[in-house]
């Protein structure tokens, strides 16, 4: 078994757990076949060039990046549809847990908070930063897709599915709003939007019209950024050093964009940390090819 098989059978299983509870579950589902239509296109978009490559002009470079695209198109879709499933268990928010957690720990995050939206260049930054998280995928795949390190690429890839894997079933057993909700302050549009996609799943109201991020606790941005640190750890300073840097701060604005509790940046380390060790145990297991 090679990681490739891996990664097209985790895709397969999402994919199958999706449509086997849409099928067998009575909450109400709002779509657009177009947005379905189009998802596939995405994905053939990447997939019928890398078979181009494939057989008629082997291009290793361009195979990785193709392939690469087509995985994680492939999986962040069904993986958004499974995360909003798994929210419809409505289990009871642990907001208040979480709130007093941080407590109990002598921090603050809604003065962190609001100490940012009254430095607006700083705010500004903090957003930036904290977007950088969706920038970086893409940036990490054409990275180690042209440089043709496999080896990296692919333990990137499986790690990033184990890491989103693993806090969907976390976040949807431990729900919770963010912080911004807890302690009443105004969120940011995009927030607004997570927190009132939450609060629709939570009465079995399943919209794939309109996609929004859902997971408070554990923090994903915070896991996939030790994921992001941990694949650049064999890569010369003048790389590793600023991908550490931006994903420290990236940490910190999890907090600061008023969306995480510091408990929810906490688990994050911890989930990555345990998606590594699965990926390094696969590693022994099978070859990556």
């Amino acid at each position: 078994m090679s990681y490739t098989t891996i990664q097209w059978a985790i895709v397969l299983i999402v994919f199958l757990v999706d449509i086997i509870w849409i099928n067998f579950s009575s909450f109400t589902l709002y779509y657009n076949t177009s947005d379905f239509g189009l998802y596939i296109l995405i994905i053939l978009t990447f997939y019928i060039p890398y078979l181009f490559y494939k057989k008629f002009r082997p291009d290793p470079k361009m195979m990785l990046a193709l392939l690469s695209f087509c995985w994680l198109v492939s999986f962040t879709g069904a993986a958004i549809v499974f995360s909003y499933l798994a929210y419809t268990t409505n289990r009871p928010l642990v907001t208040q847990t979480l709130a007093d957690l941080d407590g109990y720990l002598g921090i603050s995050p809604p003065t962190i908070a609001m100490w940012f939206y009254n430095h607006s260049w700083l705010n500004i930054l903090s957003i930036i930063i904290y977007t950088s998280f969706l920038y970086q995928k893409p940036f990490i795949l054409l990275y180690f897709s042209f440089k043709e390190d496999f080896y990296h690429l692919q333990s990137f890839i499986l790690q990033y599915m184990i890491t989103v894997l693993i806090t969907i079933c976390i976040g949807a057993y431990f729900p919770a709003e963010g912080t911004y909700a807890w302690y009443h302050f105004e969120p940011y549009i995009s927030q607004f939007g997570d927190l009132q996609r939450l609060y629709e799943l939570r009465q079995n109201i399943v919209n794939l019209k309109a996609l929004n991020g859902i997971i408070e606790f554990p923090s994903l941005h915070t896991a996939l950024g030790v994921i992001y640190i941990y694949t650049f750890r064999d890569e010369r300073k003048i790389i590793f050093i600023p991908i550490l840097i931006l994903n420290l701060l990236l940490f910190f604005s999890c907090i600061s964009t008023g969306g995480h509790f510091f408990m929810d940046v906490l688990a994050g380390i911890v989930v990555a940390i345990v998606a590594v060790g699965i990926e390094r145990f696969i590693f022994t297991m099978v070859k990556v090819s």
